[in-house]
């Protein structure tokens, strides 16, 4: 996950030339603040045991838990549109921290040492697709329209046993 963040990042400001002027703030403050995030739980820590070292600190801190929270509440409502069963959310959540931690580390890893080339990672054919669902008729995907289940006839629809995800 820290090698393609990493490749994200490097691919994302290798392109930042393409971009009209009035967007290169915006768009290398984003690069900047997510290669940055990793730091902030130790400015977090840091100021909570050598208190009066960071202005506003009760601010931040509670803006800092609030943005952390909507990490889980991210989690939550991907787990929920991605139609994961139920029981495995409390894991999602769990790991939520570490996938965090991961692409953080990836795009620092980007900003400090860009890679220079890169790798193009070879995709199945829809036809491969529709030959390995029995459900999916030939051409399924290719006339799909996105609006409804291709394999699923309801979202309440658990076919599954908790861990085949």
């Amino acid at each position: 996950m820290a090698k393609q963040r990493r490749r994200w990042i490097s691919g994302t400001r290798a392109d930042g030339g393409l971009l009209p002027l009035r967007y290169r703030p915006v768009y290398y403050t984003r690069v900047i603040a997510w290669s940055l995030s990793p730091l902030v739980p130790v400015l977090v820590f840091a100021a909570a045991v050598f208190p009066g070292t960071a202005p506003g600190m009760e601010w931040y801190r509670t803006a800092s838990i609030a943005l952390f929270g909507v990490l889980f509440v991210y989690t939550l409502v991907g787990a929920a549109a991605y139609d994961k069963h139920p029981l495995t959310w409390p894991l999602y959540l769990l790991l939520t921290p570490v996938a965090f931690l991961a692409h953080s580390v990836g795009a620092l890893w980007g900003l400090v040492s860009p890679v220079t080339t890169f790798e193009v990672t070879e995709k199945v054919t829809p036809e491969t697709v529709e030959s390995v669902h029995e459900t999916m008729d030939e051409g399924a995907l290719s006339g799909h329209d996105g609006a409804e289940r291709l394999t699923r006839d309801s979202d309440e629809e658990f076919t599954f046993n908790v861990f085949d995800d």
